[in-house]
């Protein structure tokens, strides 16, 4: 099983948005109810946060009578969460070569993406070093 590809079910769902976002494009991400947030920088993804940490973040916001209005803008790398370092892995990639790249990219997370098109890469999931121990676990 190790050597398998990865199925639609082995990954987690995941918004992606720019590092700095307005409030009202924030909750918007949150309408498709993503497990994973995934933020990018100005080369591409620079890291992931779970979805229900920007959920409280507004909330507490919207709770604050000096909080700004929908137009105001965060940044997603400052609010309290907890981030994920995460490096690429293309969809056809198996559990094993997955285990390799967070090894060698030291990092906990992964973006899975497939090509849809030359140059097009989008990002259809995320998958955490827990995630494939937990897969592990339940099968052994």
């Amino acid at each position: 099983v190790i050597s398998a590809p990865f199925t639609p079910g082995s990954f987690s769902s995941v918004a992606r948005t720019p590092q700095r976002t307005s409030l009202a494009a924030a909750r918007e991400l949150l309408r498709t109810s993503p497990h994973w947030i995934l933020v990018d920088g100005p080369d591409g993804p620079r890291t992931v946060l779970p979805a229900a940490d920007l959920a409280r973040h507004l909330d507490q916001r919207a709770l604050d009578p000096s909080a700004d209005s929908l137009g105001a803008v965060i940044d997603l790398i400052e609010i309290p969460a907890q981030r994920q370092d995460l490096a690429s892995l293309h969809l056809q990639a198996t559990l094993e070569e997955a285990l390799e790249r967070l090894r060698e990219k030291d990092v906990s997370a992964l973006f899975i993406q497939t090509t849809s098109a030359p140059m097009i890469r989008p990002v259809v999931g995320i998958v955490t070093r827990n995630n494939i121990e937990t897969y592990y676990q339940v099968k052994g």
